[in-house]
C-alpha cells in the first residue's frame, strides 16, 4: 500500500511542477507581449487633421465619382490620375462621407446624416 500512495504523491508533486512550470511560462510570455509596443507606422493618424477626402475617380462625387478618407501622406497616391481633359461624368451624386475623422489610428468617413 505504502509503495501505491509514494507513487501517487511522487505524480502528484510532477504534476504541480509541471503546472508551475507551465503557468511561469505563461505569465513571462504574457509580460513579454504587454511590453511590446505597436509601431508608430501602424497608425495612419494622430488626429482628424492627419486625414483628407480624396477624390479617387475623375469624376467628383458630385457628378458620380468616388471618394475615401486617407492620410494625408498617402493622399497624393491615392488621388485619379491621368484624367481626359474631355471627359464626360453622369450628373449622379455618389457623396457619401460629410467628413474625415481619425478613429483608432485610421482615417475613417463620417456618413452624411
Amino acid at each position: 500500500m505504502k509503495k501505491r500512495a509514494g507513487k501517487r504523491v511522487s505524480l502528484l508533486r510532477h504534476l504541480a511542477v509541471a503546472t508551475f512550470i507551465i503557468l511561469l511560462l505563461a505569465a513571462i510570455l504574457f509580460a513579454w507581449l504587454a511590453s511590446q509596443k505597436i509601431p508608430e507606422k501602424s497608425f495612419e493618424c494622430k488626429s482628424d487633421k492627419d486625414c483628407a477626402k480624396v477624390q479617387t475617380s475623375c469624376c467628383s462625387c458630385s457628378m458620380g465619382g468616388d471618394e475615401i478618407c486617407a492620410p494625408l501622406s498617402n493622399s497624393a497616391e491615392l488621388k485619379a490620375k491621368d484624367c481626359s481633359a474631355d471627359l464626360m461624368c453622369i450628373a449622379m451624386y455618389n457623396c457619401n462621407i460629410k467628413s474625415c475623422a481619425c478613429i483608432k489610428g485610421k482615417c475613417e468617413g463620417v456618413p452624411l446624416e
